[in-house]
């Protein structure tokens, strides 16, 4: 497993746009949906930025997109999300990166769990906060959304500098 302390970041903003745009990308009615993007600090480095959007329906299916982008690194992570699980304002987010954009990574199949928190809407609320992207070449970690062992608490949370997650 590669523990990437970078909360792992990157939105391309048009890819949640289109994703949220096209009906087709979900037919059925979700039981729950999580969306966001973002950026969020890292020590003495330039900000990494993140987008996601996924939803899971009565039958369990799950679909969504996630991109991720580690400014220092210049790196990109693509992924397709195939598990979501939702406790409260917490969500879980599974899945297989279906493409990397910087050299040497080991190749393709990749999978990924990663944590994201709603701390609510508006200008008032706290910020959103999002866990470190966790890499793994286990596809059952990513299949079941997580990551094991399981530290406790689960992962460490940071602050979203500017953004918005939203766990329904």
């Amino acid at each position: 497993m590669i523990y990437f302390r970078s909360h792992l970041a990157v939105l391309i903003a048009s890819a949640v746009v289109s994703l949220a745009a096209s009906p087709a990308a979900f037919a059925d009615k979700p039981v729950h949906q999580v969306s966001g993007g973002g950026s969020a600090p890292i020590p003495d480095e330039p900000m990494e930025s993140y987008g996601f959007q996924a939803q899971i329906d009565a039958d369990g299916d799950v679909k969504g997109k996630a991109v991720f982008q580690f400014r220092p690194q210049d790196a990109k992570f693509f992924g397709d999300i195939t598990c979501l699980h939702v406790n409260g304002n917490d969500a879980w987010l599974g899945g297989e990166l279906t493409r990397i954009d910087v050299e040497g990574f080991p190749p393709l199949p990749i999978y990924f769990v990663w944590m994201v928190r709603d701390n609510g809407q508006g200008a008032a609320s706290v910020s959103d906060q999002v866990g470190p992207l966790l890499i793994s070449l286990n596809p059952n970690r990513a299949a079941t959304c997580t990551m094991e062992p399981v530290p406790d608490p689960p992962v460490p949370l940071t602050d979203l500098t500017n953004g918005n997650i939203k766990v329904n």
